[in-house]
């Protein structure tokens, strides 16, 4: 059958369900709910011969029957589906395309033979790290990258604030400019630690799909998400040239080299009291949260197009900078908490970051009856913890008299007191968005039929 009665993934559109493509299967992956239920049904990744890549979504009901016809990698002839267009509330995308197909019982798919048409054995839309800061700023898609890792990390495992066993691993990625920091958690963490333990040509150099990108104190921080898959030492033309790269002289003795900081301990009466010399300064406070601020404003919204910050107002999020009615506003924490010491009080702010790493939630987590004030957010109350603060000119004029913390951890750790610094590198010139087909169900679908 001729190439041309088939549909590019790109001109796949809502209206019709008489779509015939021709596509390899390229990734396959299932979201989880905050308690770590599996979602009904799974999602594909799916590239054409034109290189643009689409999620498909599997209904739960089609699993089994799909099962014993796809194998990931091959080519496959596919007809007659749903297109659904992706919505405000259909966050972290993991390509940069508006619209996903939908399986139905109508759906027919085919194997195909390598030689009937030529698609590439993966897609990979790499970001250079100096763009990736706008992609922390958004929630909307995921990002791929890819780095050198320049040392070798051990799996930790820790105990979070639910009393939960988790384990995660810490690393950074290296270009040939800069460093940013990754962090991969639970199963995916152990498989990626298990595949360095590998004999593998050194140092490693890893590509990250779709992966999590957020911000820290100005540091890019990459972190897995469902739809997100790692590839070390893969073939690709861009692992080439960094493996060139790295024959150079002077690139592994400029790239990886790290400074470390110790961090000053300071009682609350020292940070109270800090005089000019202090202004930026970030320090260590080991207190106990005497207790949480519940007439504070807790939460507040982000806009989905602008990323401008307003006022939580149930049924008129308006933000002002677009102007425009957000319907489905990116909802962040915002906590005041007193914390003490046996040398006086102090007023804390904790924001979004700090508190969905600390108590492992997002806004899913918190249930309709506690809009006012959740009770989840109560639980830091009485515990002992560890502050890192920065110190804000305002702070030391008494104009504000609440600090910012930048990192809490629970309990009084000893080793958040000595951290890297940004590294210094050559004048090289660096290397060149929860999907939400989880988030749709057709659960009378009951059958799924072969070409």
């Amino acid at each position: 059958m001729s190439n041309t009665m088939y549909d590019t993934l790109r001109n796949v559109k809502k209206g019709r369900t008489d779509w015939r493509v021709k596509v390899r299967i390229i990734r396959e992956w299932r979201g989880y709910t905050i308690t770590g239920e599996p979602f009904k049904g799974y999602n594909l990744l799916l590239l054409d011969s034109k290189n643009c890549r689409m999620q498909a979504f599997v209904p739960s009901t089609m699993e089994d029957r799909l099962g014993k016809v796809i194998q990931l990698g091959n080519l496959y002839k596919i007809k007659t589906f749903h297109v659904k267009e992706y919505g405000p509330q259909d966050k972290y995308r993991p390509v940069q395309i508006e619209r996903q197909i939908i399986f139905t019982t109508d759906t027919k798919l085919k194997e195909i033979d390598e030689n009937e048409i030529f698609i590439p054995k993966n897609m990979f839309d790499l970001f250079k790290f100096a763009d990736l800061k706008n992609m922390a700023t958004q929630q909307v898609y995921l990002a791929d990258v890819i780095g050198i890792i320049p040392k070798k990390e051990k799996l930790n495992n820790f105990t979070n604030s639910f009393g939960k066993q988790q384990v995660n691993i810490k690393f950074k990625l290296s270009d040939d400019k800069s460093r940013i920091n990754v962090t991969f958690r639970d199963a995916f963490a152990e498989n990626f630690w298990h595949a360095m333990s590998e004999d593998l040509e050194e140092p490693l150099i890893l590509i990250i799909a779709s992966a999590k990108i957020s911000s820290w104190r100005d540091q890019i921080d990459v972190c897995n998400y469902s739809p997100t898959k790692f590839y070390l030492n893969y073939d690709h033309h861009r692992m080439q040239q960094l493996r060139k790269m790295l024959k150079e002289p002077d690139f592994t003795k400029h790239k990886f080299s790290t400074r470390r900081k110790k961090f000053k301990t300071c009682t609350v009466d020292e940070i109270k009291k800090m005089g000019v010399e202090g202004i930026e300064e970030e320090v260590i406070c080991k207190a106990n949260v005497k207790y949480v601020d519940e007439t504070s404003n807790w939460n507040y919204g982000v806009c989905t197009s602008c990323n401008n910050v307003f006022e939580i107002e149930e049924g008129n999020n308006i933000c002002k900078k677009c102007p425009r009615t957000v319907p489905h506003p990116n909802r962040k924490f915002n906590i005041s908490v007193v914390a003490s010491d046996a040398t006086g009080e102090i007023q804390v702010l904790i924001k979004d970051r700090e508190i969905r790493s600390l108590l492992g939630i997002d806004f899913e987590s918190i249930e309709e009856k506690d809009k006012n004030f959740p009770k989840l957010l109560k639980t830091i109350q009485g515990k002992d913890y560890t502050f890192k603060l920065r110190i804000k000119e305002d702070n030391i004029n008494g104009i504000d008299k609440v600090y910012d913390a930048i990192d809490i951890f629970l309990g009084f750790e000893s080793d958040v007191e000595m951290v890297e610094e940004q590294e210094t590198f050559t004048d090289k010139e660096p290397m060149t968005g929860e999907p939400s087909g989880s988030s749709y169900h057709i659960d009378q679908i009951s059958q799924f039929n072969n070409m």
